[in-house]
């Protein structure tokens, strides 16, 4: 008897730990690190640091790597950029930091809401957060700042507030308006350690009072005694597509005028737009680090 506890206690607990795990690991389809800058742990909570900030902003804020772009046929990363985002199953509202480490090749792309919402000063402001971090090779915090820098922009603009530079006549500039900075630093690698460690003590609470119910009258070689003949019966299986839920964003209207006050004399920087090869409009920016 207490070799059979032992042996569903075992089971259990590998059962347990295993679903655990597998739910802890599942990668966003954000996240493509195809250069393996990341360890499995900052995976999974930039993983998870995405998906929470493009439901809540209703654009894919999306991080890819890749060891070399001329492998794909590419040798400009702005084209290489914009056609991963468009043959990409992420929607038409999107923002996402491409690189290729082959020659520390980076481009931000924008398309839909993005181009109003992410301007030309907007990149610019993501890329100053950014380049230290990749620079030193702490990649952890050069994507878990864009992602939250990106996510700030859109919510600004998406209440009215667009972040942009005010061009004046004379050539002065400045900017339109202010936007709080993000946090600076994002820890990593908790949750993975965290799921594992709780699934051990989940598994062996949940299975102690067991031990006190279990009683066998004999050893079983197969379940077959215990199921009841003929009682499942799969006659057919289909997979039914209930409904979809589209968030967006309203575009903002705009006041012809610096931050809405009436004045003139000068112009926005706003956003250089540009198509793509699959013929898609969008902005963005970048360089090598």
């Amino acid at each position: 008897m207490k070799k059979t506890f032992r042996i569903l206690t075992a089971v259990f607990s590998a059962i347990l730990i295993f679903s655990l795990c597998v739910g802890a690991f599942a990668y966003s389809d954000n996240l493509n690190d195809e250069a393996g800058l990341l360890s499995n742990d900052e995976k999974v909570q930039l993983s998870s640091f995405l998906d929470e900030l493009s439901e809540k902003t209703g654009v894919e804020i999306i991080v890819a790597t890749f060891e070399d772009m001329s492998r794909d046929g590419y040798y400009d990363m702005q084209a290489f950029a914009d056609d991963y985002v468009d043959n990409g199953d992420f929607g038409a509202n999107a923002v996402a930091l491409v690189m290729s480490m082959a020659e520390r090749d980076y481009w931000i792309t924008t398309s839909g809401v993005c181009l109003d919402y992410i301007t030309d000063a907007g990149i610019q402001r993501i890329e100053e957060r950014i380049l230290p971090y990749l620079k030193s090779g702490e990649y952890y915090n050069a994507f878990a700042s864009f992602a939250a820098e990106s996510s700030s922009l859109i919510e600004s603009g998406a209440s009215g507030d667009i972040y942009d530079i005010w061009i004046e006549d004379d050539g002065e500039s400045e900017y339109a308006t202010d936007i709080p900075e993000v946090e600076k630093s994002f820890p990593a690698g908790r949750s993975a350690v965290i799921s594992s460690v709780l699934g051990v003590i989940s598994a062996f609470l949940g299975t102690s009072p067991m031990k006190s119910n279990l009683k066998s009258v004999g050893v079983q070689s197969g379940a077959r005694n215990y199921a009841v003949s003929d009682s499942l019966n799969i006659a057919d299986l289909n997979d039914i597509f209930l409904y979809s839920n589209v968030s967006a964003v309203p575009k903002p209207k705009d006041t012809g005028s610096k931050g809405g006050s009436g004045s003139s004399g000068g112009h926005f920087g706003g956003t250089s737009i540009h198509v793509s090869g699959g013929g898609i409009s969008h902005g963005g920016g970048g360089g090598k680090f």
